[in-house]
């Protein structure tokens, strides 16, 4: 029996506090700032077998207790995981392990870690991609989005496939 899957995308917010102490002196990023953040995650879910592939609730739940770590807080203190932080730049260390260096690549590794892991727990759930989508204002108060990615070695290695046929 072949395996029946589907692709979902979820949307989620929160708003955090970070500084970038690398920077230099007088540079406005070096100081506490704060910014609204968008994560977008794509997952497959196999309901082979199922009349529904999965609780919209439940995975709700899962990224409320994922989000919940970076939501209204200074990231700069959060506790990172030892992989993440070999993958980033400056890391500083607490007494209970690496901390975040602030930067949006690190919390983006982060959070597809822990995606990764929590979707694993949803059955037959794979995580495929996640979108960091960092909103701030600029010198002239104008929305500034930065986007950061991560893709599964999956999702990579499909995409290269639909290129190589494209050409």
């Amino acid at each position: 029996m072949a395996s029946d899957y589907t692709t979902f995308t979820e949307t989620y917010a929160y708003a955090h506090a970070h500084h970038l102490p690398t920077f230099p002196d007088g540079h406005k990023c070096r100081e506490v700032h704060g910014h609204l953040t968008e994560v977008t995650i794509t997952f497959d879910v196999d309901h082979s077998g199922r009349r529904y592939a999965f609780d919209h609730a439940e995975i709700d739940r899962m990224a409320a207790r994922v989000l919940s770590k970076l939501d209204h807080v200074t990231v700069n203190n959060v506790n990172a995981t030892p992989s993440t932080c070999e993958a980033c730049g400056t890391v500083s260390y607490a007494d209970d392990g690496p901390l975040f260096d602030g930067l949006a690549e690190t919390q983006l590794d982060w959070l597809a870690e822990q995606f990764k892991r929590e979707l694993g727990m949803v059955a037959g759930a794979m995580l495929r991609e996640v979108h960091l989508d960092e909103w701030s204002t600029g010198s002239t108060f104008r929305l500034v989005k930065h986007r950061k990615s991560w893709r599964s070695r999956e999702t990579v290695a499909m995409l290269r496939d639909i290129r190589e046929v494209d050409q």
